[in-house]
């Protein structure tokens, strides 16, 4: 019988201030050329980084 394993880094200090600047910089810059071409995949990426952001940053919130 096969075990699974759930692996997880666990980031503190400079490193999870690092990483919620660089993920505030992608979705600044996908979520812009969302609201510039309304594709449908474009927003679907948009909300997967803001996914992604909210996790290392709980304060930020968007609706897109």
């Amino acid at each position: 019988m096969k075990a699974e394993y759930l692996v997880l880094q666990i980031r503190q200090g400079p490193t999870l201030r690092n990483e919620a600047s660089r993920l505030r910089d992608a979705f600044l810059d996908v979520y812009s050329l969302y609201l510039l071409t309304r594709i449908s995949w474009v927003r679907e990426d948009a909300r997967r980084i803001a996914y992604e952001l909210h996790l290392v940053d709980p304060t930020f919130r968007i609706k897109i």
